[in-house]
């Protein structure tokens, strides 16, 4: 428990300006200062920050307070941890008893900072960093750069860290617990993970650094690329973000998350002026990771390597951040390349244009991803690259995205659409929906009581018939039996027949199915049918098709008293509309003489559809 008196000498010890600034950009207002609110989206500066008072509030959200509330606030953080902090930066000893707060790691905290000093101080203070630091010059890393990023250089010498925090007064069981020395075979000697390697530091969200990534520099291809700590009691692999703890402030002014592959990529993005780029050490992400990352950002964009690799990295990625519902954007660059090697090549400038002009859909790129080099299909690989797409399909939840999709892989393939959605249809009997997140607005009621059917509950089968419309269900009885489709055709309730209640599409549709193609044919054929359909009607029935198996209204079973329940909702709909017609109708009207007679005229209708439900329901 940290005492009041600790508290105000950390509020009162703490620049407020300068911490405020890691976040927001401000502007001298008199005495006080104001910027844009880092807590929600404006664009005119309601966020105050009065030096005098110590405050940091927005006066549109209200958001903010002193500097331990303003930090536990933008870095999501309890009140304890934000007054940790700020008592480090401000030297303020808290003398916090650790009473049920869980492990003491403190000891390797510090043990990992004097490693990540002397594998700096190796960098850039040795002859034997001479070569590294030419290595990095070369590929646009600056003192700067190399300063903010703390990267380091671990010794040739086997052990040469392991002396230096043995001087320092670290035990041997911390430094293996931590992953930065092994004990030989036979136990008589110890010696270092890294050697010879560009290391980067890897920290937690609170800057602790928790792990090491180490990089060969030199040419030497027969080792792995890059070496990471192994997993400790500090550092879970699945759990840990690059960067995230210096990205965090850019996160909150720019509102989105920029997610490369490896930390290369991560300081070219950061040397272009994108300080929100992150990565994840080269693994391939994790749920636990898109959890983390969520925290800060509904945004994210994609730039990952363009290599195979790559392309499944970012695939499989995509899937897991849908899980957590971020709105992705994807951004590839030319000829397969990776972020730092473009900014090599072209300079940060054109980078950034580059990157902030090329933003696109994940839709898209997986799309792009399934069809492959569209030269080279042919009609075996057309059928397995059709195939893998309706597996892509099937999880989308818009079906304008799905007919979308479908058109344009009948243009890339030469196959026909028709052929494609029959396939498609086919495909989702045989597999399922992934999932069917179309909502309910409205129920449909009939004498204050809801359409039931026995084969589902009330409410699901009101949707259905509401959403879908119940006439594009009467078109599977008309195509399954002629007898059945004369029967739809001559059904009327009072001087109404179903045909007057069909929207205009449907309409004619209707009428090329009972008059052009029964007519003369016995029975139904689907390839007959399209020969005798206007173009607008074609894409009508295409539409339904996918419309009956998309939201699984071809699964209600065929029946006398289904057929009724549509013809009910049907009828039910068209006076709805009817009368909310007539009702605009009315307050249109000039004259008091005109509204009367409209007056009778809907007395009249409410008065036969009162006689017509009450002889139903007799």
């Amino acid at each position: 428990m940290i005492n009041q008196e600790k508290i105000q000498e950390i509020i009162d010890k703490t620049d407020i300006v300068a911490l405020v600034s890691e976040y927001v950009q401000l502007v001298k207002a008199g005495s006080d200062y104001k910027g844009l609110c880092p807590f929600h989206s404006e664009k005119t500066p309601s966020f105050m920050v009065s030096p005098s008072k110590k405050i940091a509030m927005c006066m549109g959200c209200h958001k903010g307070g002193n500097p331990i509330s303003f930090l536990k606030q933008i870095k999501n953080i309890s009140f304890e941890q934000a007054c940790i902090e700020l008592a480090q930066r401000a030297g303020v000893d808290l003398n916090i008893e650790r009473k049920n707060q869980g492990p003491d790691y403190s000891r390797y905290y510090k043990m990992m900072e004097e490693a990540s000093k002397f594998y700096h101080f190796n960098l850039i203070s040795t002859q034997s960093g001479q070569e590294a630091l030419k290595y990095l010059s070369n590929r646009g890393i600056s003192e700067e750069i190399i300063k903010e990023f703390n990267i380091g250089l671990a010794p040739q010498k086997s052990d040469a860290l392991y002396n230096t925090l043995k001087e320092l007064g670290f035990n041997e069981i911390d430094m293996m617990d931590c992953g930065l020395i092994k004990q030989s075979e036979n136990n008589d000697s110890f010696f270092d993970l890294f050697k010879h390697r560009i290391m980067f530091p890897v920290t937690d969200r609170s800057g602790h650094i928790i792990a090491f990534s180490g990089r060969i520099y030199n040419g030497e291809t027969e080792q792995a690329k890059y070496i990471n700590s192994p997993e400790t009691v500090i550092f879970k692999k699945n759990q840990s973000i690059y960067h995230l703890d210096l990205a965090q402030p850019f996160i909150l002014k720019s509102k989105r998350i920029i997610l490369h592959e490896g930390q290369m990529d991560v300081i070219a993005s950061t040397k272009a002026g994108l300080g929100e780029a992150v990565c994840s050490m080269g693994t391939a992400l994790t749920k636990n990771q898109t959890k983390l990352l969520r925290e800060f950002s509904e945004n994210i964009v994609l730039c990952y390597d363009g290599d195979s690799a790559g392309v499944n990295a970012m695939v499989r990625a995509i899937s897991l951040l849908r899980d957590e519902n971020f709105n992705i954007s994807i951004v590839r660059l030319p000829d397969g390349m990776d972020p730092d090697e473009y900014v090599n090549k072209f300079g940060i400038d054109k980078y950034k244009e580059y990157f902030d002009s090329h933003l696109e859909s994940p839709n898209d790129y997986i799309y792009e991803y399934i069809l492959g080099d569209k030269k080279k299909l042919t009609l075996d690989t057309i059928d397995t690259v059709k195939n893998r797409l309706f597996k892509f399909l099937n999880t989308l939840q818009s079906r304008v995205l799905v007919e979308g999709y479908l058109h344009r892989f009948s243009d890339d393939s030469n196959v026909s659409y028709a052929s494609l959605i029959l396939d498609f249809n086919s495909f989702i009997h045989q597999n399922g929906f992934i999932e069917n997140k179309y909502k309910n607005e409205v129920s449909i009621k009939t004498n204050n009581k809801k359409i039931v059917s026995p084969e589902f509950n009330d409410e699901e089968w009101a949707n259905m018939l509401y959403r879908q419309k119940a006439q594009i269900r009467l078109f599977r009885y008309a195509m399954k039996d002629k007898q059945k489709a004369l029967q739809i055709d001559s059904y009327r309730e009072g001087k109404t027949i179903v045909l007057n209640c069909f929207d205009k599409q449907h309409k004619n549709l209707w009428v090329s199915l009972i008059n052009d193609y029964y007519e003369f044919n016995d029975k139904y054929n689907e390839g007959l049918f399209f020969k005798v359909l206007t173009e607008e009607e074609y894409t009508c029935l295409i539409s339904d098709i996918t419309a009956l198996s998309r939201y699984g209204l071809d699964k209600i079973p065929l029946s006398d008293n289904d057929l009724e329940l549509c013809l009910k909702a049907i009828f039910l709909s068209h006076d709805q509309k009817e009368f909310s017609d007539k009702t605009k109708e009315f307050k249109n009207l000039s004259s008091d003489e005109q509204k009367q007679i409209l007056i009778e005229k809907v007395k009249l209708m409410q008065s036969v559809n009162k006689r017509k439900n009450t002889k139903k329901g007799d």
